[in-house]
């Protein structure tokens, strides 16, 4: 049984593009970022750590980040587009969308915290589902 080697994925910080409030674009870059690649290292397909084969396959995943907000509900959108690495020629943009109820101002921060949870799972799973079917 031959041994299928790991794709490496770079993935760069995620980027807030879009925001009701700037507190939000240094929290959440960073779990998402990670989020993705936690994702990843947990594929048997993929990795983050770069091969020093420089011919190998690979793949971009570059998420970006929006939330808005209503007088009724908070909403996030992750877009992260999907390409091959390093010419950057993607292929495909997956997204997941949330949004919550909030009546009370005060509890927006908490909302947004499970909201986000929701969304961070469901992104991890169209990402690497997409890109598994990629590996040759």
């Amino acid at each position: 049984m031959a041994v299928v080697e790991k794709r490496y994925v770079n993935i760069p910080a995620v980027v807030v593009s879009e925001t009701f409030d700037d507190k939000y674009k240094s929290i959440w870059p960073k779990k998402l970022t990670a989020a993705l690649a936690a994702a990843i290292k947990g594929s048997s397909k993929l990795t983050t750590e770069e091969s020093d084969d420089k011919k190998a396959q690979a793949f971009y995943a570059a998420g970006d980040l929006t939330f808005s907000k209503t007088d009724k509900e908070v909403a996030a959108q992750i877009s992260v587009i999907l390409a091959d690495w390093p010419s950057k020629k993607m292929f495909r943009t997956e997204i997941s969308k949330a949004a919550a109820p909030v009546s009370n101002p005060a509890k927006i921060d908490k909302r947004l915290e499970v909201l986000m949870k929701d969304l961070m799972e469901s992104i991890q799973g169209k990402v690497v589902k997409t890109l598994e079917s990629k590996v040759k």
